[in-house]
């Protein structure tokens, strides 16, 4: 007799396995509860969102990701990019409030941005940027390369270091690097604005400046203080309190920064009247014959030997909302002959018409000691379109040589008192009221230009039992 053999356990228990029956129907639930698992863990395989849409927690995507018709993703997790590529279309923007990973293109359309709060790490693929970077944490690109288009910018709150590849910018961009460790190769070209430098951001994109100072959670009140106080701090019933806020001083803000350095800039020239080449404003290099005040490039009208000239040096467009006043500063050499014009005109109708707000009838400066002016122009606050220009009239005279122009202002402060209990507003800075019982007086300054804001509040104790004195009512 043969000895029998036990069956193996695996293969016991492959024959207690049922066969399932599934219909169609129920394989469409089951396909259904899959997808859900997928998108639930947060992976994707690509989504086109054309209105605003939050993603929370992590995001993985494998396939094109696409933000259009102005809309904003936001993705409050990490977002992981390994397939397809990023596309952010013109107007829209891409919020990552955890860090960015990514090996795929990303494509940045013209008025688009991509956000992340945290940190970036790009190795592979290529990123083409028609809009602006703003990233608060680190960027590390590593076999990957970056260009910059059409008045893009690009902001790295932390450290931006590079590995192999390339990086570009084309024109009039810029890139702004916080950090104290950048490390990149000497082959990237454009400008790099290295750490320190967030006056360079405000004097060159005030949007942006403010944009990143509310993203950081800083403003520019972070550095100023208010105080509130009360004379006196205590009063009969019905007598009055002189409140005052005081400290509250916004720093000088740049709306026009122009050295007139580069082979181009925003500035304008024109000429109604032109003899010659040189008659009309042009860029000079300085030498050992004539030099501004820092040796460097700047523009010259020569009239002498040429006849008649009239030619304007023309500034881009400047907004002065919100402002309390305004300065024109610039350094200047005019050789005066005799006859000639020099003046100084702003516009605030879009060019339509000009008025004079300064002219100068005798020399100013010297071949090399160019001659710092300033104009006032508190007159032309509140303006959302504001163009200055240098009109030079002349006829067979000399020259005038303007160099480093700077448009600057402070900006207007609103005051704001209420008290608790209710009853009392102001918006004067130092009011006075005849508080009826023991109240605390709350004021908030406002910087309208930065859009932001400090408190300070003050109690003025009332005296219920004794009545003052007739005269001091009045006092």
């Amino acid at each position: 007799m043969f000895a029998s053999h036990s069956t193996p356990d695996i293969f016991q228990a492959s024959q207690k396995c049922l066969p399932i029956n599934i219909n169609h129907q129920s394989f469409k639930v089951l396909i259904i509860v899959a997808l859900l698992f997928v998108l639930g863990s947060g992976f994707a395989l690509g989504q086109t969102y054309s209105s605003d849409y939050t993603i929370s927690g992590d995001y993985t995507t494998v396939n094109p990701l696409v933000v259009q018709n102005g809309a904003t993703l936001t993705i409050t997790g990490n977002l992981t990019a390994s397939g397809g590529s990023i596309d952010i279309k013109s107007g829209s923007t891409l919020i990552v409030e955890g860090s960015l990973s990514s090996n795929i293109d990303i494509n940045i359309f013209s008025g688009a941005q991509l956000i992340v709060y945290t940190n970036v790490d790009v190795h592979g693929g290529n990123i083409v940027s028609h809009g602006d970077i703003i990233v608060l944490g680190n960027f590390n690109m590593t076999s990957s390369s970056g260009t910059l288009k059409n008045n893009a910018n690009m902001i790295v709150g932390g450290d931006f270091t590079f590995g192999n590849g390339s990086f570009s910018t084309h024109d009039n961009q810029q890139v702004y690097l916080f950090g104290n460790n950048n490390t990149y190769p000497g082959y990237m070209d454009g400008t790099f604005n290295n750490a320190g430098n967030l006056g360079n951001l405000h004097d060159n994109n005030i949007d942006l400046y403010k944009q990143y100072l509310a993203l950081t959670g800083a403003t520019a009140c972070s550095g100023l203080t208010l105080t509130a106080t009360a004379t006196p701090t205590t009063v009969y019933s019905g007598s009055y309190t002189q409140l005052k806020a005081d400290g509250f001083t916004p720093s000088t803000v740049t709306l026009l920064d122009e050295g007139f350095n580069l082979a181009t800039n925003k500035w304008s020239v024109y000429s109604t009247n032109k003899a010659g080449y040189y008659s009309e404003w042009s860029l000079w290099n300085s030498s050992s014959t004539i030099q501004s005040n820092d040796n460097s490039q700047f523009y010259l009208s020569y009239s002498s030997y040429y006849g008649a000239t009239t030619t304007f040096l023309q500034s881009p467009e400047i907004n002065t909302q919100n402002l309390g006043s305004l300065s024109l500063e610039f350094y200047q050499y005019f050789r005066h002959a005799g006859g000639e014009i020099a003046a100084i005109q702003v516009s605030t109708d879009n060019r339509l018409t000009w008025q004079t707000v300064q002219t100068y009838s005798s020399t100013m400066g010297g071949l090399t000691n160019f001659q710092k002016s300033t104009v006032d122009l508190d007159s032309y606050v509140g303006n959302a379109s504001l163009y200055i220009r240098f009109k030079y009239d002349a006829w067979d005279d000399y020259y005038w040589a303007i160099d480093n122009v700077k448009v600057t202002g402070i900006p207007d402060v609103q005051y704001s008192w209420t008290s608790s209990p209710v009853g009392f507003t102001s918006s004067d800075q130092n009011p006075t009221d005849n508080p009826a019982q023991t109240t605390t007086y709350t004021v908030t300054a406002t910087d309208l230009f930065n859009s932001c804001s400090k408190s300070a509040n003050v109690t003025v104790n009332v005296n219920p039992d004794t009545e003052a004195p007739f005269f001091s009512k009045f006092s």
